[in-house]
């Protein structure tokens, strides 16, 4: 056991045994510094995400740094809306009493972060976990260094330290964390990982938050606006250079408009990222060489109808559109987790559902269609973490929407008060006057006390 890891835990459960975030005005102050935190780094995370992740800095600031002040805004303008005990009815048995339910903080978390969105995907989980009261350990993913020091330095040197830290290291610093005895985990990243997360977290009896990923699928529907359908498209495949958890994974298209797809999909690419694409500074770059060669391997696994050139020096990937691809390939079993787009032609509707439904549940699906019938069809006829219509990724936005999987795209959510929900112990409570005390319940039992339950019960 890494005695240094465990020094810090044990630091932690003991400021969560003095109840030191127990007070609202304490959660609110630590979002205030969270918040101040971000401002003083905007400049550092800009960079981080350069270096890391190609990133430009319109996608760092709206997917990163504008996405975690929204959610410390919501949070601190709704904490203490959120922690108030509720009060529901009490049975008439149960009278004289009151009972209510009372939201309380789990205790010591752990949240595992991946590299995608190392900023949003580390801080977001913090801020529910924050609201809730809950002391935290952050474990950044370390195939994004320089973004996993930034991550460091905004909580070690700005929230308290005896209530939340970031532990940087590699994956035996992860195994030393889920040895410990957590009060909850939050994981994500892949369901490889997830499964290995949640056997570690049984041998505590941890609750876990597993956020995964797998193969969303987007539907293309012959009554749609093509135009703006596959710009729209283009961008939720394609930011972050297709390194996006709910980045539509393939396209199911009707056989007679594959050709159209292709001939709209590349006019608005050449408009969004020129030609040649790696002398754009709107487009990122693969993680490392690792995940390049992973993407290059399914170039292979259909006809290139656009894009396909790759510069190993720079980790870059032209978006790419496969046509005639292999169903029984890798790049329609593995998640792409890059900027490769299967376009697979279907007969029917009907059909698309079926090829949906035969894969593991998806962690969103896309619709884009004019129909309503046609859209409620799909929906009733599927099963997703979650669903957009005419457009990509802008569930996820919406911080009333919770936001999270089914299946093997995991389970559990958050955003907004999900977030705090689901970093927090509902906690029942009832309390009884002592003024009246029925003697109905008490022994001796007679015919007559079970002929009162009957009537009363």
């Amino acid at each position: 056991m890494n005695t240094t890891t465990n020094d810090v835990f044990q630091m932690l459960k003991s400021a969560h045994h003095h109840r030191r975030l127990l007070a609202i005005a304490e959660r609110k102050l630590a979002l205030r510094q969270l918040n101040q935190a971000l401002s003083d780094h905007e400049e550092q995370m800009y960079q981080a995400l350069e270096k890391d992740l190609g990133r430009p800095r319109f996608e760092s600031y709206v997917l990163e740094i504008a996405f975690i002040k929204q959610e410390i805004k919501t949070a601190l303008a709704s904490v203490s809306a959120w922690s108030k005990p509720h009060k529901v009815k009490t049975p008439i048995q149960f009278q004289p009493g009151a009972s209510y339910i009372e939201p309380t903080p789990k205790g010591v978390v752990l949240i595992i972060s991946p590299w995608n969105y190392p900023f949003q995907l580390s801080l977001v989980p913090l801020i529910s976990a924050i609201a809730a009261g809950n002391c935290a350990i952050i474990k950044p993913s370390e195939i994004a260094g320089h973004s996993a020091l930034v991550i460091a330095d905004i909580v070690n040197n700005y929230l308290d330290p005896h209530c939340f830290r970031v532990i940087n290291g590699d994956v035996n610093e992860a195994q030393n964390l889920l040895d410990l005895p957590f009060d909850h985990i939050f994981y994500t990243g892949s369901t490889l990982v997830g499964r290995e997360v949640m056997k570690k977290a049984s041998n505590n009896l941890t609750p876990v938050t597993l956020e995964l990923g797998g193969k969303s699928p987007a539907i293309i529907d012959e009554d749609c606006n093509l135009d703006v359908s596959i710009k729209r498209l283009l961008w939720g495949k394609f930011i972050n250079a297709g390194q996006t958890c709910i980045a539509p994974d393939y396209v199911l298209v009707p056989n007679n408009m594959v050709e159209q797809l292709v001939t709209v999909a590349k006019s608005h690419l050449a408009s969004m990222f020129g030609n040649p694409a790696i002398d754009s500074k709107s487009y990122g770059r693969i993680i490392n060489q690792k995940h390049l060669q992973r993407l290059t391997s399914y170039l292979h696994d259909g006809r290139i109808a656009h894009g396909g050139g790759i510069d190993e020096q720079s980790r870059f990937i032209e978006p790419t559109l496969l046509v005639e691809v292999n169903l029984d390939a890798p790049v329609m079993h593995d998640e792409v987790f890059g900027p490769i787009l299967p376009i697979i032609g279907v007969n029917s509707m009907s059909e698309a559902i079926d090829f949906i439904n035969k894969r593991p549940t998806p962690l969103a699906l896309y619709i884009f269609s004019r129909n309503n019938q046609t859209i409620e069809s799909i929906i009733k006829a599927t099963n997703s973490g979650g669903v957009c219509i005419n457009d990509c990724l802008s569930h996820a936005g919406i911080i009333d929407l919770p936001f999270g999987g089914v299946g093997h795209s995991g389970f559990g959510n958050y955003h907004g008060k999900y977030g705090f929900l689901t970093f927090s112990h509902l906690r029942s409570i009832h309390k009884r006057s002592t003024h009246l005390d029925n003697p109905l319940k008490y022994p001796p039992y007679s015919d007559h006390k079970l002929k009162m339950a009957r009537f009363l019960l």
